[in-house]
């Protein structure tokens, strides 16, 4: 049998005749099937799911910050689980930053992805804060850092935190 994806979210398998629930039968000559699914559901993530959801309500709690590591193969569904918990977290005022490691690109550089996803929390903050809780936080950044070498060392690493602080 040969399976066909479309992307009209329908897997096609050409088989021989059957009486399945769940399939339509459109009575082609070998009796193709087609099994209908939702395409922004997922499916078979639940504990991944389950994770997430506990990681969010913990932080919501709590207050405290936490970083969620999400791996699999391409394919596997890691962005879908990822935005499922995206729009609550919104909600909340709160980040959900995703990026995709690329190991060829990454290669000699193992925390060039983590550095990549700090850069673009910068930038969501300096886009999403109000201007009175960006003035604070750029004094604190500057009072962590003294303006001079740590903060253009800081700078290099990070250039969106320049938006933080001007």
């Amino acid at each position: 049998s040969t399976l066909t994806s479309s992307s009209s979210s329908t897997i096609s398998a050409a088989t021989p005749p059957a009486t399945t629930s769940g399939y339509e039968n459109h009575g082609t000559n070998h009796q193709q099937q087609q099994l209908h699914y939702r395409k922004y559901k997922l499916y078979g993530r639940e504990s991944e799911t389950s994770s997430l959801m506990e990681a969010f309500l913990r932080v919501s709690a709590t207050g405290q910050n936490e970083a969620y590591f999400v791996r699999g193969y391409s394919g596997s569904g890691k962005s879908m689980l990822v935005n499922t918990l995206k729009a609550r977290v919104e909600i909340v005022e709160g980040y959900v930053l995703c990026h995709k490691f690329d190991q060829i690109k990454c290669q000699g550089r193992p925390l060039l992805g983590v550095i990549l996803v700090f850069n673009d929390l910068c930038s969501l903050i300096c886009h999403k804060r109000s201007a009175r809780y960006l003035q604070i936080l750029a004094e604190k950044i500057l009072e962590e850092f003294d303006v001079g070498d740590d903060f253009n060392m800081l700078v290099q690493l990070l250039p969106n935190i320049e938006l933080l602080v001007t």
